[in-house]
């Protein structure tokens, strides 16, 4: 949502509850069916080469949220939720790297672009834009 402007902290709190969040996340089909209620939802699937279109268009970059399996004993679950930001080459080694936030970790990740698209193969190739 901060991606698109939103920051508002009353609109993140009900957000939050509506997604039935918990100190380990939301449950994704919960979170996607609310979303959906406010919000217009471009589901790609199985397409790597719209992915890459939708979150590296020069004028309207959109993320991505996508599934991974967890790389750490799972909380329930052998996947989570992340958004992808997009696509950069690595400064040392000139290799393409994705980039996304991961809400398991907190942070801002970034892995060879190669792996991540093997890691959201064997989640299922779905990825979920917000439209604005």
């Amino acid at each position: 949502m901060q991606w698109l402007g939103v920051v508002d902290e009353e609109l993140a709190e009900r957000l939050s509850r509506s997604c039935e969040e918990t100190e380990l996340g939301c449950d994704f089909d919960t979170a996607v069916r609310n979303l959906r209620q406010d919000y217009e939802i471009d589901e790609i699937s199985g397409d790597e080469a719209r992915v890459r279109l939708v979150v590296g268009d020069l004028v309207a970059p959109s993320p991505a949220i996508m599934l991974l399996p967890y790389d750490l004993v799972p909380f329930g679950s052998q996947f989570h939720a992340i958004v992808l930001l997009g696509f950069r080459p690595d400064s040392s080694t000139g290799r393409e790297q994705a980039v996304f936030m991961d809400p398991v970790t907190g942070t801002e990740e970034v892995c060879s672009s190669n792996l991540f698209m093997i890691r959201w193969n064997l989640a299922g190739e779905l990825a979920l834009v917000v439209c604005a």
